[in-house]
């Protein structure tokens, strides 16, 4: 029987199962998120055992035909410096994200690519509050729900210098600045958020808000227990 292929993975989350074995959930490259179990991985003796590491890129194969596959191989690649201190909060919260959002066995490539190179820059203490609201826009966007930044809800080009109400998955509303309204945003923010430069102040702090009202939407009540870990 001829090996089983090797593709490049994540883990993004890890449980113990039984006495010795664990369940992961993969963020891959050609299948998007699925689980595996790791049979015996916690024995010091197994194969499996010291790769399983959150944060590092690996190759996997599995088989198997139900839902929860089996993991059967693992290679390291190589390795991203150990991501520490407020860092190692950012990339808690990415992976519970895409462990909350992803749908199982659809392949995100480009979000893929994304996610390994926003780690890089974590690993290497160089990330900024920017990186995450790029990597949250670019995962809405992989989701089919990005954000309306273009045209205003009448078909306008939107202008910098002028004020709109913003909605999750709806076009912007042009309005008055009224400090008292939630969801107002101006124009110039949006284009940054859209251009993905974000290195002016107001259109940070604009990008991180409409960023997280959009999220929300999608995620609904049950809060991420990695963002009480960025306050």
């Amino acid at each position: 029987m001829s090996p089983l292929p090797l593709q490049p993975a994540f883990i993004l989350h890890r449980r113990n199962y039984r006495d010795t074995s664990l369940i992961l959930e993969l963020f891959t490259l050609e299948e998007g998120r699925l689980s595996v179990i790791a049979k015996g991985a916690k024995r010091i003796k197994s194969p499996l055992h010291s790769g399983l590491q959150m944060f590092q890129p690996i190759l996997v194969a599995y088989n198997g035909k139900n839902e929860l596959q089996t993991l059967t191989q693992i290679e390291l690649q190589t390795p991203l410096a150990n991501i520490r201190g407020k860092y190692l909060a950012w990339a808690f919260y990415l992976n519970e994200l895409l462990f909350r959002l992803l749908q199982k066995h659809d392949p995100y490539p480009r979000l893929f690519d994304h996610y390994q190179q926003t780690l890089t820059l974590l690993s290497n203490n160089v990330a900024e509050q920017q990186h995450l609201r790029i990597f949250e826009y670019d995962l809405l966007n992989e989701l089919g729900y990005g954000l309306h930044l273009t045209t205003d809800i009448d078909g306008n080009p939107i202008e910098r210098k002028n004020y709109y109400h913003c909605l999750p998955q709806q076009a912007p509303i042009k309005t008055i600045f009224n400090e008292q309204k939630k969801n107002i945003y101006i124009g110039n923010s949006l284009f940054a958020l859209q251009e993905k430069n974000l290195n002016d102040e107001t259109a940070l702090r604009d990008s991180k808000h409409l960023l997280r009202h959009a999220l929300l939407s999608l995620l609904g009540e049950k809060p991420l227990k990695s963002r009480e870990l960025l306050l």
